[in-house]
């Protein structure tokens, strides 16, 4: 149960999965093991090899969520500063690239905010979207992070905050 909601969620993606496989059992046709002999014992099953898989099924990616339909309803009335139904703006998506959990490349997107030059009491607020890629950083878009396929099948974790 969510008892109040956070500024800033965290959304962490399992995109590992531990899965069985099976081993394959390698015999050879002139070991002791197929004599007659041997053949009332019972046959061994292979063994099982556990091994962690990535799932790379694509994330629909939303630049807003709203935790309305899972907040209790004191939680809402905890934190109306927030308004009713407090929705989020995703600020960052961290990416994994590769196949499996001990290796791979990590990047990410994420909002750079930066105070209006023109003087003004509301002192708007401007967004850039900027890739990082180890010491490469590019300006990127919303629709670039969020509807790309690449981006939705990548996607690790994700960070939203409350609007205001």
């Amino acid at each position: 149960q969510i008892l109040s909601r956070p500024k800033v969620l965290l959304l962490h993606l399992k995109r590992f999965a531990l899965a069985e496989k099976p081993r394959v059992e390698v015999t050879n046709v002139h070991s002791e093991d197929h004599t007659k002999e041997n053949a009332s014992e019972p046959k061994r099953a292979p063994p099982v090899e556990m091994t962690i898989r990535k799932n790379k099924a694509p994330v629909v990616l939303d630049s807003t969520i709203s935790l309305g339909p899972i907040v209790p309803v004191e939680a809402d009335k905890e934190n109306s500063q927030d308004g009713p139904m407090a929705t989020y703006d995703v600020k960052s998506v961290a990416h994994h690239i590769g196949g499996t959990s001990w290796s791979g490349h990590y990047t990410c997107d994420a909002v750079r905010e930066s105070e209006s030059k023109i003087s003004s009491p509301s002192k708007k607020k401007t967004e850039q979207w900027v890739s990082f890629d180890d010491g490469v950083t590019s300006a990127t878009t919303a629709d670039q992070v969020l509807k790309s396929e690449k981006s939705q099948k990548t996607a690790y974790m994700l960070l939203y905050m409350v609007q205001e």
